[in-house]
């Protein structure tokens, strides 16, 4: 929940001011209305899996305001009639949901009845899960005061499978970029109290949104402009009148790019943990074989270039145990040596016995006598190598 809904909620003031004779709503605080449309946007959501138009926030906005229905048609650019047939729809859903009659004439009793109650508009406000039901739709957020921007990129944008949200201030939408939630912003420049610069730059300098991709929108194609739009973050900048098919376009290649993006932050997450895993078991691996009572050796296979037999074997790793069976020969097993040249040294004939255990699998035991110890000797196939272990089992005094 946003601070700005818990500030209304916990003042003091009415949600609705009231003219006490005829008891309906004079006028609503403009950020008030704006928390009115979300509730209202949410409870549909939550019931029927749909949410309002634009017309009809424009409806419900107009009623906010007092105006009549021509006048609202006017500013929505419909009839009347048309205007008139929307509200009324609207109000059987919302009377559905709420369980009571709801009406233009009682639309504001009704919601400060409804939304003093503070208990029951924080739980619905908290109960919404914005993207539930949008998994698999990108979501656009369009910022813009003008209605008519709103309408015709709503439209183009809506007809193409994409999820459009509408805000007319960069204030609010600030306050609810974190219910929206979007995919991309397309945003107006020339707007009231906070323009789009101000949006962008606020969004940039926060870690959880920064890399949503911003689209400016604007009348001018100064350059100025577009390299100050370029400089605060932005990703791409539409003129106004806008053209249908390039406001697809540059939608479409945003939305894929950050797409692109979260797939390849995802893998290189999922790699780092993977780093970190095998780092983790590097690192227990190495304790066993350092502290290991008994010598390990690891070795691959070398192959001839000609026949692709197995001629020799080069040291891969020694255990500290191994080392110290052999103290005089460490340069000889030291990693990347030649086993036949240490096996030569020591006169052990155990060079047919690894090939035959790369070649066919065959492990190997032996005793051998080394200096003052007795030793068990294990050879085990590992991959195209082999590995030696050296277990000391009598000591000679």
């Amino acid at each position: 929940m946003t601070l700005s809904f818990l500030k209304v909620l916990g003042s003091q003031t009415p949600l609705l001011q009231l003219n006490p004779e005829s008891k309906m709503p004079m006028q609503f605080n403009p950020l008030t209305s704006e928390i009115i449309i979300e509730f209202l946007q949410k409870k549909l959501y939550l019931s029927e899996y749909r949410t309002l138009s634009l017309q009809e926030e424009m409806i419900i906005k107009g009623i906010i305001d007092q105006h009549s229905y021509e006048k609202i048609a006017n500013q929505i650019y419909l009839s009347p009639g048309t205007t008139r047939n929307i509200a009324s729809q609207l109000f059987r859903h919302l009377s559905t949901l709420f369980k009571t009659k709801i009406t233009k004439k009682n639309f504001g009793v009704f919601i400060e009845k409804t939304m003093n109650n503070k208990e029951d508009f924080i739980a619905e406000l908290e109960s919404y899960t914005p993207n539930c039901l949008e998994a698999n739709l990108s979501v656009i957020l369009l910022i813009d005061d003008q209605l008519e921007n709103l309408l015709l990129l709503k439209q183009i944008l809506s007809q193409n499978n994409y999820i459009v949200r509408t805000i007319k201030n960069g204030r609010t939408a600030l306050e609810l970029i974190d219910k929206i939630n979007p995919n991309l912003i397309l945003l107006d420049i020339l707007m009231p109290e906070i323009d789009g610069y101000g949006v962008c730059k606020t969004l940039k300098e926060n870690p959880q949104y920064k890399e949503i991709p911003i689209i400016f929108l604007s009348a001018i194609s100064d350059l100025t402009d577009k390299v100050k739009a370029f400089s605060l973050g932005a990703s791409d900048y539409i003129t106004k009148p806008f053209e249908p098919v390039e406001v697809l376009a540059r939608v479409s290649y945003q939305i894929e790019l950050q797409s692109q993006r979260r797939a390849l932050k995802t893998e290189i997450e999922s790699h780092q943990k993977t780093i970190e895993s095998l780092t983790q078991s590097r690192s227990i691996l190495a304790s066993l074989l350092n502290y290991a009572p008994y010598g390990i050796a690891a070795l691959s296979a070398i192959r001839s270039p000609e026949t692709g037999e197995v001629i020799d074997f080069e040291f891969i790793l020694v255990n500290p145990i191994f080392i110290k069976l052999f103290p005089a020969d460490s340069e000889l097993i030291k990693s990347g040596s030649s086993c036949v040249s240490f096996l030569q040294k020591k006169q052990l004939d155990w060079l047919p016995k690894l090939i035959n255990l790369v070649t066919a699998g065959q492990p190997f035991s032996e005793i051998i006598n080394l200096a003052s110890q007795i030793i068990e000797v294990h050879g085990t196939k590992l991959g195209d190598g082999v590995s030696i272990t050296l277990h000391p089992i009598v000591n000679h005094f």
